[in-house]
C-alpha cells in the first residue's frame, strides 16, 4: 500500500513505542498548556497530512493509561 505523509512538526513520524502494541503513537502539535475534563472532546493539532488509497482510512484513538 503506498501512502504519502507529510510532516509539518519537530516530532517524529507515527511509530510503534511499546512490544505487542495495537496501534502506532503519534505526538500532537501542542504549543501551549491546557486541561482536558472527564468526558470533554476537544480537537488536538498534529500537523500531519496522510493521503490513503481510495477505500482506505485511519483512526485515531485516545491513548488510555490505568492505574491497576
Amino acid at each position: 500500500m503506498n501512502i504519502k505523509i507529510i510532516n509539518k512538526s519537530e516530532h517524529a513520524l507515527p511509530q510503534y513505542e511499546t512490544a505487542n502494541a495495537a496501534g502506532m503513537d503519534m505526538r500532537a502539535f501542542i504549543t501551549y498548556e491546557f486541561t482536558i475534563k472527564h468526558l470533554q472532546l476537544i480537537l488536538v493539532p498534529n500537523v500531519l497530512n496522510i493521503v490513503f488509497p481510495l477505500c482506505y482510512a485511519a483512526q485515531i484513538s485516545p491513548k488510555q493509561e490505568f492505574d491497576f
